[in-house]
């Protein structure tokens, strides 16, 4: 075999490797979302309220990351079916795989943290209609150290996705879909915004037990 056949089979194994990649990968993703989803269904159940107004906000993240799992899914389906009829993988189909699956799991984030803000608000409701009043230091240490990891996870996202485009565009020489790379930041944003907001009155909650 010459040097550049060899080349070309290392080059075709990476390529592989990261297509594999990405399905387990979104794989994971679609579990994460499938759990959200159960738990904020059992959630909404009963809520009112602000409640309702948080569950409604983590089902359209749930629903978000739902449509950019089903589009990565589409492009790995595509360069699947581009494989079997003998089509090289290219630079830019990975690119592209590599980004929809950092949208979905971006996105996925957001709504997982959503439910769990969400989650902890229900909990903090139910005890407080039973009449037990919550412990103010557990409280107040707990739920904020919570809502930075949920904030710090987000910030996260945010900063791959971020560098994940410059790496797009210097493969392709355009950005990828720019109205909706805005929409999934500020969706992001918001859901930073929402957990900190809860976070708030639970520490308002906490303060006002003392």
């Amino acid at each position: 075999m010459s040097a550049i056949s060899i080349l070309k089979a290392r080059r075709a194994r990476r390529k592989q490797a990261m297509l594999d990649s990405s399905m387990a990968r979104l794989e994971q993703i679609n579990e994460g979302v499938s759990v959200a989803e159960r738990v904020i269904h059992t959630l909404e159940g009963s809520a009112d309220g602000v409640m309702a107004e948080a569950c409604s906000l983590a089902n359209r993240a749930i629903h978000n990351a739902t449509e950019a799992s089903e589009a990565a899914a589409a492009h790995l389906h595509r360069v699947a079916e581009q494989g079997v009829a003998g089509k090289e993988t290219t630079d830019e189909d990975l690119a592209v795989i590599l980004a929809a699956v950092e949208r979905a799991e971006m996105l996925s984030v957001a709504a997982d943290s959503l439910v769990r803000a969400t989650e902890r608000q229900k909990g903090i409701q139910e005890a407080q209609a039973r009449g037990e009043e919550p412990d103010a230091g557990e409280t107040k240490s707990k739920l904020p150290v919570a809502a930075q990891e949920a904030v710090g996870r987000l910030d996260q996202a945010r900063m791959k996705f971020d560098w994940l485009l410059r790496g797009v565009e210097k493969f392709t020489g355009h950005p990828l879909d720019s109205s909706e790379n805005t929409q999934i930041k500020e969706a992001c944003d918001s859901a930073k915004d929402a957990i900190r907001e809860a976070d708030a009155k639970h520490l308002a909650m906490a303060e006002a037990a003392e």
